[in-house]
């Protein structure tokens, strides 16, 4: 789920370009580069780049809620669950390397 939230960000009409930077943190193009790369190499800028796509996808006001929800396989209300618990302790980022999302 987490790296469709990723490409949901990267490819969809979730984040306008103008404010894509802010809200995640890199580009658009840099994110697309994150889908090239093998989940299993992700490190932790990989995996808060995947989190706070969720995020966005769960809190920016893109009025496509159910859009995303058919698309990722959660409501966004599930989703945010999970971003915060892995907000909540990094270290279960680190040491999964693989979270459930």
């Amino acid at each position: 789920m987490g790296v469709a939230c990723l490409r949901a960000v990267v490819d969809g009409p979730y984040i306008p370009d103008w404010e894509f930077s802010t809200l995640m943190g890199l580009s658009r193009n840099e994110a697309r580069s994150i889908l090239a790369l093998d989940q299993s190499s992700y490190g932790v800028e990989e995996w808060d780049a995947v989190l706070n796509a969720a995020n966005n996808l769960a809190g920016y006001p893109h009025g496509k809620e159910r859009e995303v929800a058919a698309l990722i396989g959660c409501d966004t209300a599930e989703l945010q669950s999970l971003v915060e618990r892995y907000r909540k302790y990094p270290e279960r980022l680190q040491r999964d390397r693989r979270p459930c999302l």
